[in-house]
């Protein structure tokens, strides 16, 4: 069996590894962590404002920090990697 690849353009920092973004189609790069210990993908609840994301539920969500953190839910939230014109 043959798996397949993709090339896409990544930002590495002392804070991790991190791959340019626009969600929804918006036209603003965002920066989210490459992370394969996760389940689902968190955003900061101003940015789900300015893109008009529309909350259906809330819970929590713990992380390597401490304590747990409120979060709100979204649907349906398509993500596409930003193309920089340029391969690494």
């Amino acid at each position: 069996m043959q798996g397949s690849s993709a090339k896409f353009p990544i930002d590495v920092t002392t804070n991790g590894i991190f791959i340019p973004v626009e969600v929804m189609d918006s036209a603003e790069e965002l920066h989210f962590a490459l992370d394969f210990r996760v389940s689902a993908s968190h955003l900061d609840t101003q940015v789900a404002k300015r893109l008009a994301l529309k909350p259906f539920g809330e819970g929590t969500v713990q992380g390597a920090g401490a304590g747990r953190v409120r979060v709100q839910r979204v649907r349906n939230v398509g993500l596409k990697v930003r193309d920089r014109g340029a391969s690494h």
